[in-house]
């Protein structure tokens, strides 16, 4: 019979508001939930933010980039001959989920509100659809014809804002090359990213950008590819750069395939630096949890002195009645456990269904707080949590050693 489990379900059940233990055991119940609310919340926003920032990257980048990379010292796109390149190749890699064509130009645009530099970004007419409709914000997307050069470009919300610019407003842009060239252009409508670099976008056909470089229909900027999902990059770039055979180009060029986490690489490192913080966060949540919860075993240890006296005249082992308060730490970890994985997931849901906590996009680069919640993640957070404070203890239980019968009973 365990009778160190049947003895601990005793106390529990008959000790309740009579003893003065009680309360500091409810305290730290209390702080092992509020604790592990906290984590798990930190671990969703922090996940949310990283995978919210980085597909937003990506999907307007591309997961990976090739591009012709010029040994001169200029930053001007070099021309891609497509020709040379059997992107049916592609297909066979698992990873990729689809290849987009586009060509990159300086501009500069003015209107009677100032005049901005930005970045013209040509693109086929099937260029991410679907993703850049879900982040429009006014208007429609461009019309980019197979068979005649569009005029009609998508702006960022940035752009829209600074120049004041809507939607059916035409506008004027120049090219600065050995001869300056002028293009008049029509907005169809405005996205909006959240992004610095990104905001500096202007979508347009990219026959448009072919014939401002002199190109032939052939030549394009970059290739960008999309993977089904973000975290095969590294297992992607091997199988994309064994494909294009880390060629050379016939002007000489050289194709590299460059991962966009390297592309920002900036903005990356900034996103790594979240995980340091999860891990402090985590630390001390545990470390206050620790605390508390030695403190309230302990405090029920001295108030059960005459208990555990009477246990150990009877012939109990040390070890068997620190087992009694090791099974009651247990129940209070566990009930600290219920309520924090309540609290922490209520209010993950409650933020990922409304959306009630708003953020500066300026500053955050999302305009709600982002969380994301992964169950394996809540798992090992629990496991983890429960096991290391209940190993913790055994330091505080093992008071019951230094407990001396003859000196807890005696009568005076």
């Amino acid at each position: 019979m365990n009778w160190e489990y049947f003895i601990s379900q005793k106390i529990s059940k008959d000790g309740g508001k009579r003893n003065f233990s009680a309360p500091i055991v409810r305290i730290s119940v209390i702080a092992i939930a509020l604790g592990l609310a906290v984590m798990i919340l930190t671990m969703g926003i922090v996940s949310g933010f990283k995978t919210e920032i980085r597909n937003t990257i990506a999907q307007f980048n591309g997961h990976l980039i090739a591009s012709a990379l010029k040994t001169g010292e200029s930053y001007e796109e070099a021309p891609v001959d497509m020709r040379e390149l059997d992107t049916l190749s592609f297909q066979a890699i698992p990873t990729i989920k689809s290849i987009e064509l586009s060509a990159r130009m300086g501009g500069i645009i003015k209107t009677s509100e100032g005049v901005k530099g930005v970045l013209f970004k040509g693109v086929q007419s099937n260029y991410q659809h679907d993703f850049l409709s879900n982040e429009l914000i006014s208007g429609r997307l461009p019309n980019f014809s197979d068979t005649v050069t569009s005029t009609e470009i998508l702006i960022s919300s940035s752009i829209a804002r600074q120049l004041k610019l809507d939607t059916g407003m035409t506008l004027i842009a120049y090219f600065i090359q050995e001869q300056s060239r002028i293009r008049k252009f029509t907005i169809t409508g405005i996205f909006n990213s959240n992004l610095d670099g990104i905001d500096q976008l202007i979508y347009c056909d990219l026959r448009q950008i072919q014939r401002l470089k002199n190109w032939e229909p052939y030549q394009i900027g970059a290739i960008e590819i999309f993977l089904h999902e973000f975290k095969n990059i590294e297992r992607a770039l091997p199988e994309v750069n064994d494909v294009l055979g880390y060629r050379f180009m016939p002007d000489g060029s050289r194709l590299v395939v460059e991962p966009v986490t390297r592309k920002y690489a900036l903005l990356f490192s900034w996103l790594s630096l979240f995980d340091t913080n999860t891990m402090v966060i985590i630390s001390l949540m545990i470390l206050v949890a620790l605390i508390n919860m030695s403190s309230g075993l302990l405090i029920l240890i001295l108030e059960k002195t005459g208990f555990i006296a009477l246990l150990k005249s009877m012939g109990a082992p040390n070890n068997r009645i620190r087992r009694i308060f090791l099974y009651q730490a247990g129940q209070f970890i566990i009930r600290g456990l219920f309520f924090g994985n309540l609290i922490g997931i209520g209010l993950a849901i409650l933020q990922q269904t409304t959306g009630l906590i708003s953020l500066n996009p300026e500053t955050y680069y999302v305009a709600t707080m982002p969380i994301k919640l992964e169950i394996m993640d809540i798992l090992l957070l629990n496991m983890g949590t429960g096991i290391l404070i209940l190993l913790f203890m055994i330091l505080p239980a093992s008071y019951v050693s230094r407990i001396e019968p003859d000196k807890a009973l005696k009568i005076g």
